[in-house]
């Protein structure tokens, strides 16, 4: 069962937001040596990054990962979840958000102030910057 993928925006949004990030991309990565081919595109671990943010000069290696960073330069969040009035950039980060929303998720509180933690990662970072 795949909940993510009836979190995806309205393909309108989605046209609108992709426009922006492709004229960035195209810009960007004209006559950059940018692997196509699929098994070109399978290297990626011995590549080094070859493409850059217009913005800020951040090295990306894919244009997957240079769409989401020029997410951090933009103040529109598209992802909204559908329990609560938060807004994300990226679709990932809201899928990860949903989770929260899960009741049979396991919690994790805080035996000193009652904070309660729906993932360990959190958990473990309060307890070592707040109870040390």
């Amino acid at each position: 069962m795949k909940l993510h993928n009836q979190y995806e925006p309205s393909q309108s949004r989605r046209r609108k937001n992709t426009s922006v990030l492709e004229s960035i991309l195209s810009n960007t990565t004209k006559n950059k040596g940018i692997k196509t081919d699929i098994t070109e595109s399978r290297m990626k671990i011995n590549m080094k990054p070859n493409l850059s943010c217009p913005l800020c000069s951040r090295k990306c290696i894919s244009h997957s990962q240079l769409q989401n960073h020029l997410a951090s330069h933009s103040n529109e969040r598209p992802f909204s979840c559908p329990h609560c009035p938060k807004k994300f950039k990226l679709r990932e980060a809201l899928v990860a958000h949903v989770q929260i929303h899960n009741k049979n998720r396991p919690r994790y509180t805080c035996t000193f102030c009652s904070g309660v933690y729906v993932d360990l990662y959190y958990y473990r970072k309060h307890m070592k910057k707040m109870h040390k």
